[in-house]
């Protein structure tokens, strides 16, 4: 009887195939492999293998014993107990390998219930205000320092919006808005989830009392006047840096245990001192393989952004983002349905890595999705 030879790879094992590149992650073990592949035959086998449809398992030809390269990724599959080649009568049907998919229904559609915060610019500044924001990263904003938004038509665009969804609000010096108390009286009678952003040097002391959540900008040597509020627990200090200097400079006035926990350092400057910050801010794929990724973020990142979506920004003006990076998708004129309406996959929720160079790496979605940092600095990727 004819036999026929099966290389299936494990379902919890992410197959990622480019030309003469391929990548192994396991899911469950939270490591991969790399291999550089020259021949044909290999290459062939891997792109079947990486097709969903196929279910991480192939029919082998007679002679791809004669493949060093396909050879070398069985021998690894093997000694690792990632897969392996098994002899099957050519009637018989592979084992099932049973693997995890991603359902993409109602995913572009949205609702109120997407709606995870919405950062709210109640004034202009007149130069970049840095946004820091926690688990994710700063976002640039500008506008006309004369710019305040309307109170009433901002009341009447929030009406609708769940009580859960975290509230920030920024703008330069927050005190020279004329409707700041009437602002955030509402907002503490409506939201769970209220952050303040002020720059240290227009914090003052009806800002420190409020019972939200504050955060204290700081640039440069500020940091060593910040006095009573570098010692309170209850106020989260985001450190601007623009260089290694001052990034030293910041470990060597602060223990480094106490970064990360209300204490936060955000390189920025990425108009001037652009090199310097993508050292300061760049990863070397490598050490994704070393990494533990989480599936369900692998999957994620095939069709949204982590870090933008489900957060809607509102200028002073009144214009309506899903990043102040994009271009707006409505006014607080309008309802905030007809906003969310009108989110599609050129907003930064869809910002995903499905562009050159990303869309030819074997990282592809493995990596973290485009950041702010990217858009800002107009570089497509920050890996080395």
């Amino acid at each position: 009887m004819n036999k026929h030879h099966i290389l299936y790879v494990d379902g919890h094992v992410y197959i990622s195939h480019k030309p003469n590149n391929i990548l192994l992650y396991n899911f469950i073990e939270s490591r991969g492999q790399t291999f550089y592949v020259k021949d044909d035959l290999t290459n062939q086998i891997f792109s079947i293998l990486s097709r969903p449809e196929n279910a991480n398992r192939t029919v082998l030809p007679e002679d791809y014993k004669k493949s060093e390269d396909l050879c070398n990724i069985i021998q690894f599959l093997h000694n690792n107990f990632w897969g392996d080649v098994i002899i099957l009568p050519e009637n018989q049907e592979p084992p099932a390998c049973f693997m995890p998919i991603c359902n993409l229904e109602g995913v572009k559609s949205h609702t109120l219930n997407d709606l995870q915060s919405i950062t709210i610019a109640l004034n202009g500044t007149s130069s970049l205000f840095e946004i820091p924001i926690q688990n994710q990263l700063p976002l640039m904003y500008c506008s006309p320092r004369n710019d305040f938004i309307n109170y009433d038509t901002l009341i009447s665009f929030l009406g609708d919006v769940p009580n859960d969804v975290g509230i920030r609000i920024i703008g330069g010096d927050l005190s020279s808005y004329p409707f700041l108390k009437e602002v955030l009286t509402y907002l503490q009678s409506r939201f769970q989830n209220i952050a303040i952003f002020s720059y240290f040097k227009f914090y003052d002391e009806y800002l420190y009392s409020l019972n939200v959540n504050k955060n204290i900008i700081i640039r440069g040597d500020e940091f060593y006047n910040t006095g009573k509020y570098v010692k309170s627990d209850k106020i989260n200090l985001h450190f601007i840096v623009d260089s290694r200097a001052a990034y030293r400079n910041i470990l060597n006035h602060f223990p480094e245990a106490t970064l990360g926990l209300n204490k936060y350092v955000w390189p920025i400057n990425l108009t001037t001192n652009s090199q310097k910050i993508r050292l300061l801010i760049s990863f070397d794929k490598k050490t994704l393989t070393k990494s533990r990724i989480q599936l369900h973020n692998y999957f994620l990142n095939k069709i949204l952004n982590r870090h933008f979506y489900g957060q809607l920004y509102i200028a002073s003006s009144g214009n309506v983002h899903t990043n102040y990076n994009f271009k707006p998708i409505g006014t607080i004129h309008d309802s905030i349905m007809d906003c969310l309406n009108r989110i599609d996959e050129n907003d930064s929720w869809f910002h995903i890595r499905n562009f050159k160079p990303c869309s030819e790496c074997v990282f592809q979605w493995l990596c973290p999705p485009p950041t702010n940092y990217e858009i800002s600095m107009g570089i497509k990727s920050l890996c080395q």
